[in-house]
């Protein structure tokens, strides 16, 4: 892949961080206060900690400085496990019959997926040299 090609890349991995923190942003933001005291833990435990990681990979992604790799590869992996976990115990919501919602923990889980599936991308050699 040429330089270009992987200029493109990054951007794309920047804005999918960035579009990954903005999710979690939306979707810990509509929570409320209703439900167990120890979800709303988690849900500010992860709003806590993901949120300004994301921030501070997304800046140093863009910026190019020298840990941002390993800044993104730390989010994408954080993110994407958490929104695994929200799509899991969304599930097991629905199948406990606690919640009649199933599209919100199926496309949480796929979106988890997703995000985890870009980590091989960034550490791929040939991406580390480039960067």
């Amino acid at each position: 892949m040429n330089s270009d090609g992987m200029g493109l890349l990054h951007r794309h991995l920047t804005r999918f961080i960035a579009i990954d923190v903005v999710l979690l942003i939306l979707l810990l933001g509509s929570v409320g206060n209703s439900g167990q005291a120890s979800l709303l833990l988690f849900y500010m435990l992860l709003g806590v900690v993901l949120i300004p990681l994301g921030i501070v990979s997304v800046i140093a992604m863009h910026r190019r400085t020298q840990g941002g790799v390993r800044l993104g590869i730390a989010t994408l992996g954080f993110t994407g496990a958490a929104f695994l976990l929200l799509g899991i115990m969304g599930g097991i919501g629905y199948l406990s019959g606690n919640s009649s919602e199933i599209l919100l923990p199926v496309v949480l889980g796929l979106l988890g997926v997703t995000t985890l599936r870009k980590i091989p991308t960034m550490r791929n050699q040939s991406y580390n040299m480039w960067y």
